[in-house]
């Protein structure tokens, strides 16, 4: 759109003389620089969005998926020294019945063996550390296929930090996909009704505030060729007063040279008066004689005359 006023500028100043010099339009310039960053930053608007829709959809799944870490812990009992996992089939039933998403658990007990669940899961890090009741989460891929899993790391026997169990609770990401492309879509759907609308607006912006010049334009040709009096600069934007100052002083310096040409033809005039009116008497004169050598000195007068004029 504004590429195309910067064209039917260049052909206008073209069809005015200018020899295919190419003109930039101002108004192009201003939507361009305007314009240009609103279309740069949308994309990347675009990849924050799903970064904060991602986000977003974590949280409630990760909660669901804590509880659910914590709710087996508390089955983990010790039998003579031994992890042992008390997990009746109603409740892996009632873990399982997810029918979006495929769901995984996993007991592990203190030398990494399985102790309950599936052995898909990888095993965890032992941290350093171990923080009671603390829920981590961590990204893991089991058959292809991404998963969100949350795991806690038990220290059943105080007197013995080593001995630790590990209890893990995984599921893959299509609810957690579908809601963040949900969010997604709710906020970028608005995006594009709201950048042709930002569009116009700042077209008709650039349209209005440009307006003053298309006004001074009409006013400078009005104007007859002889009239080169300032331009009043009243009405005229902050911006554009300093050019209008420059050329009210340009036209006052052409006014006192097209004075001081006027005397120069005027005094050069009053000037040739005197010998072209000596020159038609001397004519004159030569003319009322009928002696040719008189009338031959006359013809030289006339001719000195001439000269020095």
């Amino acid at each position: 759109m504004w590429a195309a006023r910067g064209r039917r500028n260049a052909d206008a100043a073209r069809s005015e003389g200018g020899e295919g010099k190419a003109f930039n339009s101002l108004f192009g310039e201003i939507l361009d620089w305007m314009l240009a960053p609103l279309l740069f930053l949308w994309p990347i608007s675009i990849i924050v969005t799903h970064n904060v829709a991602n986000s977003i959809a974590n949280q409630p799944y990760d909660q669901a998926l804590a509880v659910n870490v914590k709710a087996i812990a508390r089955l983990v009992t010790l039998e003579n020294g031994r992890p042992r996992v008390n997990f009746p089939e109603p409740a892996r039933l009632i873990l399982r019945a997810d029918e979006d998403d495929t769901v995984y658990y996993q007991v592990r007990g203190f030398k990494g063996e399985l102790l309950a669940g599936d052995k898909e899961i990888p095993n965890a890090t032992p941290p350093d550390t171990v923080v009671p009741d603390l829920v981590q989460f961590r990204d893991e891929t089991i058959a292809d296929e991404e998963v969100r899993v949350a795991y806690q790391i038990l220290q059943p026997i105080a007197s013995q930090p080593s001995r630790l169990v590990l209890v893990q609770v995984a599921e893959t990401r299509n609810k957690r996909s579908t809601l963040a492309s949900r969010v997604v879509t709710g906020v970028l759907l608005p995006q594009f009704a709201i950048i042709p609308i930002a569009v116009i607006l700042v077209w008709m912006g650039l349209s209005r505030g440009i307006a003053p010049l298309n006004r001074l334009q009409s006013l400078i040709r009005r104007r007859r060729p002889s009239d080169l009096s300032p331009i009043e600069v009243g009405g005229v934007p902050e911006e554009v007063r300093p050019l209008i100052i420059a050329f009210n002083e340009m036209m006052a310096r052409l006014e006192e040279n097209l004075q001081a040409q006027q005397r120069f033809i005027a005094d050069a005039a009053h000037q040739m008066r005197t010998p072209l009116t000596g020159l038609r008497m001397q004519t004159d004169l030569a003319l009322m004689e009928s002696d040719p050598a008189q009338i031959h000195r006359s013809l030289q007068q006339i001719s000195q005359s001439a000269e020095r004029a």
